[in-house]
């Protein structure tokens, strides 16, 4: 195999009915990158599949980790492996919109910035699709950090996915950039410190679309309980420390996604019930004064409406309007 330009990592948990799918559309005829599968000790047939794909495939390696240990740590698992120059992270049950996809950013990445971004968009067992994030004619190669903190800080719904970015693996390990286990809402604390490292200062864009399943509620990422609320209020609580300190382009950043995941934290609560809930409410309380100074609308309202209402009726307004 020549110089692997290119890792693809894929952590595989209950993901049985989808991963042959997402790795055959990931398989080209470029021999230059290479597919991790990380089996987090899936209970069902996706570890055998994995297998055979790396048998019909010469380009995919295969982990099989002794327990379940979650998201982050399937990750490391495939970042320590990873022998690419380049690293990116594909769930098992989604995929990329584009059939020449990898193609795309193996050409992309000839340019050598620190890291890229693709677009996002939803996808739904019906075959709907719904666009998160679009960064086509918004972010190029001569921006300045400042300039990228401001187009990543004023997006809708904050980048956060790790999925939707192409890393220099050098600079992931040289950075500390692994996930932090045991979390949810990894990639929002993955990412903070990510833009805190000054990975905004030197990154481009590839023009592929990353498609997120919001149809299998048994995969790694796709759960709410009381650990994701309050593990994302943890977040937001250590988060809140990189943008008190200074006042520059990445604390600004950093800030106005807090303030957003604040928002979603409260919108959050409709999952909980009974003490669980009155704790997180608490828990809550503390943090909502980071949204006060957002300049996104919907923060700002939020905020006032938590003020006035309380918490617990704001986040059942919430979860009204988006019915």
């Amino acid at each position: 195999m020549s110089e692997i330009k290119l890792s693809i990592v894929v952590p595989v948990y209950k993901a049985e009915k989808y991963i042959v799918d997402t790795v055959t559309r990931l398989e080209v005829e470029s021999k230059d990158y290479e597919i991790i599968l990380v089996d987090d000790c899936s209970p069902d047939n996706a570890s055998m599949l994995c297998d055979e794909l790396a048998k019909k495939y010469e380009n995919i390696s295969v982990v099989h980790k002794s327990k379940n240990e979650g998201l982050s740590m399937a990750r490391n698992s495939g970042i320590d492996m990873a022998k690419g120059e380049y690293i990116c992270f594909v769930d098992a049950d989604d995929k990329y919109a584009e059939s020449d996809a990898v193609e795309r950013i193996l050409n992309g990445i000839g340019t050598g910035r620190n890291m890229y971004f693709v677009n996002m968009d939803r996808w739904y067992s019906d075959g709907r699709r719904s666009t998160v994030n679009n960064f086509r004619e918004k972010i190029d190669e001569d921006m300045s950090e400042q300039e990228v903190c401001q187009i990543v800080g004023k997006e809708s719904s904050p980048p956060v996915s790790a999925s939707l970015k192409i890393m220099k693996t050098d600079m992931l390990k040289q950075c500390g950039l692994k996930f932090k286990p045991g979390i949810f809402c990894e990639d929002i604390e993955w990412f903070i410190r990510c833009i805190d490292a000054g990975v905004l200062a030197d990154c481009g864009f590839i023009d592929v679309t990353y498609l997120y399943y919001q149809g299998n509620s048994g995969s790694i990422t796709k759960n709410v309980t009381v650990k994701n609320v309050l593990d994302l209020v943890e977040i937001i609580n250590e988060g809140k420390d990189r943008y008190t300190t200074e006042a520059n382009c990445r604390a600004a950043c950093i800030k106005n996604i807090l303030a957003f995941e604040t928002m979603i934290s409260i919108y959050n609560l409709h999952a909980l019930s009974g003490n669980e809930k009155k704790d997180a409410v608490e828990r809550i309380k503390e943090i909502i004064h980071i949204m006060k100074d957002s300049k996104d609308k919907r923060v700002l309202l939020t905020f006032y409406c938590a003020k006035i209402l309380g918490v617990a009726a704001t986040s059942k307004l919430l979860l009204r309007i988006r019915r």
